[in-house]
């Protein structure tokens, strides 16, 4: 794993704990440390270390 993804591990693994007690806004809520949050600044991350930016791949029809 590149290191700059391990910060990621803990993370997730809070939400999924959280998720697991029963507190289902830990999936998706945009003000909290949420999976869905995570992941979405983990993507940014996997498309940077790939060279690549949104732009360009919302260009190429890969995501917008």
């Amino acid at each position: 794993m590149a290191p700059r993804l391990q910060r990621y591990l803990a993370r997730f693994s809070n939400a999924l704990s959280e998720l697991q007690s029963g507190d289902h806004s830990f999936l998706a809520a945009p003000l909290k440390d949420s999976y869905h949050t995570i992941w979405f600044e983990m993507h940014e991350e996997l498309i940077l270390l790939c060279g690549r930016n949104r732009a360009d791949e919302a260009a190429a029809g890969r995501g917008a």
